[in-house]
């Protein structure tokens, strides 16, 4: 059933932007619109903006993703991101843990005062702020646009799913660093923390694809009304899809072409082969006599 709806989509909106992505082609059907999620920032009052002033060199956001706890962290991983997190007693720290506001094996009275563990941090409204200075994240596109309309550099901790791929694209156009989960320790996270907060070159990049995100994001609402209407209309827009979903897997993969390729390849030497095995056979024959 959903490959069928799938199949007979009329159009695709698919929640990313080429400023982001790799050099790819889309078919006219598929419409990025990345960012729609995101509304304009609202203000911040008590208690955040006293802890926003109160920094000393800004602040820093820590958000895993809706779907991973830190509460159930590994006690390792989660001890290992708290000693880093704690040696940045020049920052404030705004850490979403969930509702139950605690880390695995971790005493509330380890949390320094400059980490704050919130069991819900306006992420958005926050990364708006001048004084932020860096996003910790597990690599959700949605964060990772939000990151791209403020300017805010990234430190990627991919957990699952689509997390590395997200990240990934974030090191190659220059406005982050990746921690694989299974390298995360104090050091290594400290590291790619200071990385960022003493190299310039990932704020002035984050902000140069700010400007460029801003531009094409003014467009992303009017170009799926238009498509939405056209495809609504009179107008169908089969012509402009793609021909993929009504093709078979042999032709998609082109199986019939390397297996005849393949083919060609093996029958001259299978002939050779025999060839040979027969002269050899007769040769011994004829030496027997």
């Amino acid at each position: 059933m959903i490959l069928q709806i799938k199949h007979r989509a009329e159009l695709f909106f698919i929640n990313t932007d080429p400023v982001l992505e790799y050099s790819t082609a889309l078919p006219p059907h598929v419409i990025p619109v990345g960012g729609l999620h995101i509304d304009d920032a609202k203000p911040l009052f008590h208690p955040w903006n006293e802890t926003i002033e109160a920094a000393t060199k800004g602040n820093i956001i820590v958000s895993l993703g809706n779907l991973a706890n830190p509460a159930g962290m590994k006690p390792k991983q989660a001890r290992s991101m708290l000693k880093a997190l704690s040696r940045l007693s020049d920052y404030h720290i705004y850490w979403s843990v969930g509702p139950k506001l605690r880390l695995s094996d971790i005493n509330e009275k380890d949390v320094p005062k400059h980490i704050s563990l919130m069991a819900y941090v306006p992420q958005n409204d926050l990364l708006a702020q001048k004084r932020t200075r860096l996003l910790i994240t597990n690599g959700g596109i949605s964060s990772i646009l939000e990151a791209l309309t403020h300017g805010v550099p990234i430190v990627g901790i991919p957990l699952f799913g689509a997390n590395k791929h997200n990240l990934n694209k974030v090191v190659h156009k220059g406005f982050g660093v990746l921690v694989e989960k299974h390298q995360l320790t104090e050091e290594t996270l400290f590291s790619a923390i200071k990385e960022i907060l003493n190299n310039p070159w990932y704020e002035k990049r984050a902000k140069s694809i700010k400007k460029l995100w801003q531009h094409s994001k003014r467009t992303r609402l009017a170009d799926a009304i238009r498509w939405i209407e056209y495809v609504a209309g009179k107008h169908a827009s089969k012509l402009s899809k793609s021909m993929v979903p009504n093709r078979s897997l042999v032709h998609l993969t082109n199986i019939d072409v390397f297996g005849i390729s393949v083919l060609l390849l093996i029958f001259p030497l299978f002939f050779s082969y025999t060839a040979f095995l027969v002269i050899h056979f007769k040769r011994l024959q004829c030496g027997k006599k």
